[in-house]
């Protein structure tokens, strides 16, 4: 039972190690090398589906990362873990994670995104911390995080975003 773990592991990180190694570069939006076929935005909705850039304490957030294959062919991709996460700061202080608490095996799995098709990665955020007490009104900087291998870089993150609650 054990030598078929070890075995799965095994066949699972074969060939993936150069894709969690230190010498990773982020794909920019131009690549010296390569323009990349995939690309990140982030996104801070209300519960209407608007873009909001300030919210009213108690209002409810989807915070989504659109990743958008841009080339007219499929784009074969790494991923471990869930892939995504956001954080919400205040004062530089980690306030909520949408995984918080949460462990994940580190096997890395490869997805396909077909040509010209987003891929959402969303959280819904009710104005919550950590510990389940509602946050304090003022500016919080909210912080998307990617883990997705393209051709052995990784997907550079869409930048923070501050949100005011009132």
């Amino acid at each position: 039972m054990y030598k078929l773990i070890l075995l799965f592991f095994l066949l699972n990180l074969s060939g993936c190690g150069e894709a969690l190694s230190g010498s990773v570069q982020p794909i920019s939006d131009v690549d010296s090398e390569k323009h990349s076929p995939l690309k990140a935005e982030f996104l801070i909705k209300n519960q209407h589906g608007q873009e909001v850039k300030s919210i009213t304490l108690g209002e409810e957030l989807t915070l989504q990362i659109r990743v958008s294959n841009l080339s007219a062919l499929a784009v074969l991709y790494r991923v471990t873990g869930p892939g995504h996460d956001f954080f919400i700061k205040k004062s530089g202080e980690l306030v909520w994670s949408k995984f918080h608490g949460m462990m994940f095996a580190q096997v890395i799995s490869e997805r396909t995104i077909a040509a010209h098709e987003i891929l959402l990665l969303e959280a819904k955020w009710s104005g919550m911390d950590n510990q389940g007490k509602q946050v304090s009104p003022g500016e919080y900087e909210v912080e998307p995080r990617i883990v997705l291998f393209f051709n052995d870089k990784r997907l550079a993150a869409p930048s923070a975003q501050v949100i005011t609650v009132q």
